[in-house]
């Protein structure tokens, strides 16, 4: 993964700010563009089963602990 410098950091919150402002009278239509965007966060990090594993317990509303494991 490349690491994302302070100033492309910030960018990429404002543009969210931006975003989240121009859809504040549509909290569904937010809500799932935020959840779009944590699938693929998640699967370009975990893998698509883990992903889908972590979906359906946020969904079932367990709670979830997840420890990353580095293979050396």
């Amino acid at each position: 993964m490349i690491k994302k410098t302070m100033v492309e950091q910030q960018s990429a919150l404002d543009e969210v700010d931006e975003f989240i402002e121009q859809y504040v009278g549509d909290p569904l239509l937010l809500s799932a563009a935020l959840i779009v965007a944590a699938k693929k966060i998640y699967q370009d990090n975990l893998g698509v089963k883990e992903t889908k594993t972590m979906l359906e317990l946020f969904a079932n509303d367990a709670e979830v602990s997840y420890a990353r494991v580095t293979v050396h």
